[in-house]
């Protein structure tokens, strides 16, 4: 369709029964500015216009579509014609459509993807929660080389900026119940004004006086060292008979005032399989300096 041409015809049969721009307008219930724009070829006045337009101007569709006057022989052919166009500019509105909407779709998702990946890389989705880092993932593996070891355990942690101390406290246990001194350390965060995001690693040392080693760190330091097992009951009943060491840790857990979460577990096994004994190490979240 010629927009061009359209309009000059418009404008044409508005004139030829002595219709001004805004006369013309007040009958089809728009402004004299759209009528000035349809006969400047600017665009084409809105589908449904197109019925009472052609009545007011006594021409049939086909011939708006023309832009010209047609003679009863080629009206048959033009209207045809007319269809097909209208049909064939349907279709590819339609199929621009369907593009369009799959290239919005394509961007949202990606987006969406971005700001899941984000709140999942910043701790966005563990608000006051502390959870373990996936055994193949990459910082398990970086965890594993530094230490020279595989028998880690790494967690990420997130937690509002009223907590200032993360405490650990180190005991082992028999049958579920703390034998002898509980060893405790803890670290104390700077006020930043927003929440705290760290990592805690975890590493059983096995050797002349066995003990976990820690690191805690957070964005404003870290802190670590080693927490040696004190109870002689200990080194009474694994010294040269302990054949396997089984670890654990808690898969995600939530941080809450003075609650102590298990973060790891190692368990001790004689010759048999029988259950000697466990090391058992807390992180507890303060908002008060702990006493020790």
């Amino acid at each position: 369709m010629d927009q061009i041409k359209i309009g000059t015809f418009i404008a044409a049969n508005r004139k030829r029964l002595g219709l001004t721009q805004v006369q013309l307008a007040e009958q089809l219930g728009v402004s004299n500015k759209s009528v000035s724009k349809w006969e400047r070829g600017v665009c084409l006045p809105d589908v449904s216009l197109y019925q009472p337009l052609c009545e007011i101007l006594d021409i049939t569709l086909t011939e708006f579509f023309a832009g010209e006057k047609l003679s009863e022989e080629t009206l048959v052919q033009r209207t045809e014609e007319t269809i097909m166009e209208v049909s064939m500019k349907g279709k590819q509105n339609v199929d621009k459509l369907k593009k369009w909407l799959i290239a919005a779709s394509v961007i949202v998702l990606g987006l969406l993807l971005c700001i899941l990946y984000f709140f999942y890389k910043t701790g966005g989705f563990y608000q006051n929660m502390i959870w373990k880092a996936p055994v193949r993932s990459g910082e398990m593996e970086v965890a594993e080389l530094a230490t020279g070891t595989d028998g880690v355990l790494l967690y990420n942690w997130k937690a509002g900026q009223e907590y200032q101390y993360v405490r650990l406290d180190l005991s082992y246990c028999e049958g579920g119940s703390p034998v002898g001194e509980t060893i405790s350390d803890y670290m104390e965060m700077d006020q930043t004004g927003r929440d705290h995001c760290g990592k805690l690693l975890l590493q059983f040392m096995d050797g002349q006086r066995d003990s976990i080693h820690f690191a805690l760190s957070y964005e404003g330091g870290s802190f670590g060292g080693p927490m040696e097992i004190q109870e002689p009951s200990y080194y009474e009943k694994t010294g040269g008979g302990v054949v396997e060491i089984t670890e654990e840790g808690a898969g995600k857990s939530k941080i809450s005032e003075g609650i102590p979460l298990t973060i790891g577990r190692w368990q001790f096994a004689d010759e048999d399989g029988g259950k000697i004994g466990e090391i058992v190490v807390k992180a507890t979240f303060l908002t008060q300096k702990p006493e020790i």
